[in-house]
């Protein structure tokens, strides 16, 4: 597991972006299967966002996915996303912003870009747009904020958050809060997944505050008119690209 926080947190402003990466990262992290290897990764993201900030809704979260057994993350998992019920709360962007299938390749060729512009590649057979991907790569900007405070001078910090600004803007923020209540609202009463969608809901909205992205074009649901709003479940099919795969990039 490579080291997430190599940097320097007595220097304004980088514990935050390093806080934001983790707050990020985490959130990726919970939305994936939770085959044993990731069970152990999010257990190990959560401690760290718990030696940052131990009272914010994200360190909630991160508590309730430490404390519950793995058979149970399991077992809410594939009742809220297996074929019978993702179609309520489908965990890819294309869903809720399009409405037939030439723009759901537009869309995911446009988040691609996004990824390739900062030589990040996709693993095999993963969709750009997917929720836990989405989140990484904001994970993954935020870490690169971090690094331009410390390494590299004001302009590139601006353009780091500019970065942040625009994704948010035209991607991540414009329907990841729609897809943490429709989860909040279908899974079980006070379980990690209900948390799990209260917490993604309010952060992203917080992170819309701060990019200063408050007249995004927010969906209220998903557009898509077919069912096939779904993805197969499992440790083969977990939509999360690890770290080590995609942001190690620096």
């Amino acid at each position: 597991m490579p080291n997430r926080m190599p940097h320097d947190p007595s220097k304004p402003g980088v514990a935050e972006a390093v806080r934001r990466g983790l707050a990020y990262e985490l959130l990726a992290r919970a939305l994936a299967y939770p085959d044993p290897g990731a069970i152990e990764s999010i257990r190990d993201v959560a401690g760290l966002v718990l030696t940052l900030d131990s009272e914010g809704i994200v360190s909630r979260l991160a508590r309730e996915f430490i404390e519950r057994p793995r058979t149970d993350l399991e077992a809410e998992y594939i009742e809220l996303f297996t074929l019978a019920t993702s179609p309520d709360c489908p965990t890819y962007e294309s869903a809720y912003v399009c409405t037939d299938i030439n723009q759901q390749t537009s869309v995911m060729a446009d988040v691609a870009g996004f990824y390739r512009a900062f030589g990040l590649e996709l693993g095999q057979g993963l969709r750009p747009d997917d929720i836990s991907l989405e989140l990484e790569f904001m994970g993954f900007l935020c870490r690169k904020e971090a690094y331009a405070i410390e390494h590299m001078g004001k302009p590139r910090v601006l353009q780091a958050r500019r970065n942040q600004r625009v994704f948010v803007s035209e991607h991540l923020g414009r329907w990841g809060e729609t897809l943490g209540h429709l989860i909040a609202a279908h899974a079980h009463s006070a379980s990690p997944y209900e948390a799990l969608g209260t917490a993604l809901a309010a952060w992203l909205e917080s992170e819309r505050v701060l990019a200063g992205v408050l007249d995004a074009a927010v969906v209220s649901s998903p557009a898509m008119p077919f069912p096939d709003q779904r993805r197969d479940v499992g440790p083969d099919n977990a939509a999360l690209i690890s770290v080590e795969q995609i942001l190690e990039t620096r």
